[in-house]
């Protein structure tokens, strides 16, 4: 009888710890997918309206291939909006999450490589905006790289970074 009390408790103790174990592993992935970057690029707009006026969304993973160059196997997701209208400022927000670190250096590149772009660009042709344009950055927080150039470079930076705590 003592033997049979003791199978019974201890299966049950088993059962217990497998119940225990199983919902955490749930609450990680819902943490995870909680930040909607098209969420993020929201928030950026409503603090940032003047900044972002006029902006156009980048639609689908073709513009963003084209725009950036960026292959979709190494995206999770994106948002951004960019300034299609050349003989104004360069102005462009955009958040890519990598699918892994290995994505991330890939996206990273990119995004850098579009920002000297910018860059070089408006060296030569307007001053003003190149001035503006060399105080903003490509930056990277977790798997997210972030590229942003526009005149409220640091507020919007913190902004987003906040948005993806």
């Amino acid at each position: 009888m003592k033997k049979l009390i003791a199978a019974a408790l201890a299966a049950l103790m088993m059962v217990a710890a497998f119940a225990g174990c199983g919902g955490s592993d749930d609450k990680k992935d819902d943490a995870k997918e909680s930040v909607k970057l098209a969420d993020v690029i929201s928030e950026v707009n409503d603090e940032f309206s003047d900044a972002t006026k006029g902006l156009s969304a980048i639609a689908d993973e073709a513009e963003l291939k084209k725009v950036y160059s960026i292959d979709e196997a190494d995206v999770a997701q994106f948002a951004g909006e960019i300034n299609k209208d050349a003989s104004t400022a360069p102005v462009e927000i955009v958040v890519v999450e990598a699918k892994d670190s290995a994505s991330l250096k890939n996206v990273k590149t990119k995004l850098e490589n579009r920002f000297n772009s910018i860059l070089s660009q408006y060296s030569s042709y307007s001053p003003e905006e190149y001035e503006m344009a060399k105080d903003c950055a490509v930056t990277t927080t977790g798997n997210f790289a972030v590229l942003i150039v526009a005149e409220d470079y640091d507020d919007i930076l913190k902004t987003i970074n906040d948005e993806l705590k």
